[in-house]
């Protein structure tokens, strides 16, 4: 008889006080403009009317021009390069919010000895369409699962499951709901 190999769960139970406990609301750096949706779709070459042509959207059923759904990255990521000062003023604002119950479990996984990222899957819920006029997007996350110890190719590592609610700065309204699983990994230990 095969006997099972006891799983480590202590990244886990150390984790389990900060699942389901929202941090606090980001904001995305701009608000969603005409221009930043343009923009977007000159990158990926997507020519669809209601993101361009304000006559066109305007008697669409949307009733206005909006955003391509899988904008929603792009619309809310951070800078990929800014001066330190403002750097500095993102830092000091972010220590304004609060620390967040997520931040918490990242310490934790890697305390452990977790410190590789890959990410594994993400998935988009496109609840409503957001665009021009709705101002920034308010970004809510939470953890809701971090798994116990798992072997993988690349080292033994947790899997971390974060949901993300996307709202519009004007109205309050959910337009995004994302489910994103991380993995968190070992890589110096010996694999098995």
């Amino acid at each position: 008889m095969a006997t099972e190999t006891a799983r480590d769960t202590k990244a886990k139970d150390e984790a389990a006080p900060f699942l389901n406990t929202p941090g606090p609301t980001s904001y995305s750096r701009a608000e969603v403009t005409a221009p930043m949706v343009w923009n977007y779709c000159e990158s990926v070459e997507d020519a669809n009317p209601v993101y361009w042509d304000e006559e066109y959207a305007a008697r669409s059923r949307f009733g206005r021009l909006i955003a391509p759904p899988q904008m929603i990255m792009t619309a809310s990521s951070g800078h990929w390069w800014a001066p330190d000062y403002i750097r500095e003023a993102e830092r000091r604002a972010a220590e304004e919010r609060g620390e967040s119950p997520s931040g918490k479990v990242q310490a934790i996984v890697r305390k452990h000895g977790y410190t590789v990222a890959t990410n594994v899957t993400r998935e988009d819920e496109f609840v409503e369409p957001y665009g021009p006029g709705d101002g920034r997007l308010k970004m809510t996350a939470h953890i809701s699962e971090v798994t116990e110890e798992k072997q993988t190719r690349v080292g033994k590592g947790v899997f971390i499951t974060t949901i993300t609610e996307y709202h519009t700065e004007k109205d309050d309204r959910l337009v995004v709901r994302s489910t994103n699983i991380l993995l968190m990994y070992n890589s110096s230990e010996p694999r098995e």
